[in-house]
């Protein structure tokens, strides 16, 4: 039983993550109608794991369920991308204020993922290392808001996160020389800047998850309909 539990969780991450980034980047038609057969066919899984993907992603406002059943994609502009990118900054500059306020505060483990982007920096494979960037930059940002230690904060970040993962992994997918800024040296500056209790934290933090984050999703997606 618990084999079964672990795998329809599976599958239906498997769809949650390939619809979220399929709609961010505009692959489906504005208020395309979905259709569960075709999902279920498309990910090799049940409907009812695609119906239960479904009803988690109307959560995130990506797709709307009808009184009659029908399930819509919620079509997703720049005000959108924006407004998601302003949230969760304002969400981060919270957690940072919070942090600087800790007579004591232990970043060890925001150091060690931060000299992870090193690393990944070095792979070769474009795929790989953007697939890599991308689970560090989660990594990475989950952190701020553990060490904020805010229970009320974390919740408002998890009900964001999985659009916020799934924006980054666009943004990854970027030639490094696209990116409004470099990964290891953007990262470790938030780590230092919290070392030193700079103030100025605050509006970097606006800077990198706002505006930054923006510029390179909206290029993203722009990019990818060159190909």
């Amino acid at each position: 039983m618990a084999d079964n539990g672990i795998s329809r969780q599976t599958t239906v991450a498997t769809v949650l993550n390939g619809m979220r980034y399929d709609i961010l980047m505009g692959k489906y038609n504005e208020k395309c109608r979905i259709s569960e057969v075709e999902l279920s066919n498309k990910y090799q899984v049940s409907r009812s794991s695609v119906r239960t993907a479904l009803q988690m992603l109307e959560r995130d406002g990506l797709v709307h369920i009808q009184p009659n059943g029908r399930k819509m994609v919620t079509p997703v502009d720049q005000k959108y991308i924006n407004d998601l990118c302003q949230t969760r900054s304002i969400l981060e500059c919270e957690a940072v204020r919070l942090i600087l306020e800790q007579d004591v505060m232990d970043l060890s483990e925001l150091i060690r993922i931060a000299g992870l982007f090193h690393k990944a920096l070095q792979e070769q494979d474009d795929k790989e290392r953007g697939k890599l960037l991308s689970e560090i930059n989660t990594q990475f940002h989950d952190q701020l808001f553990i060490l904020a230690d805010n229970k009320a904060l974390i919740q408002c970040w998890n009900s964001l996160s999985p659009v916020c993962t799934a924006l980054l992994e666009i943004n990854s997918t970027l030639p490094l020389s696209m990116n409004e800024h470099e990964f290891y040296t953007s990262h470790l500056k938030i780590v230092t800047m919290l070392e030193t209790r700079d103030e100025n934290i605050i509006e970097f933090i606006r800077y990198h998850a706002y505006e930054a984050s923006m510029k390179d999703a909206l290029v993203a997606i722009e990019k990818s309909k060159e190909i």
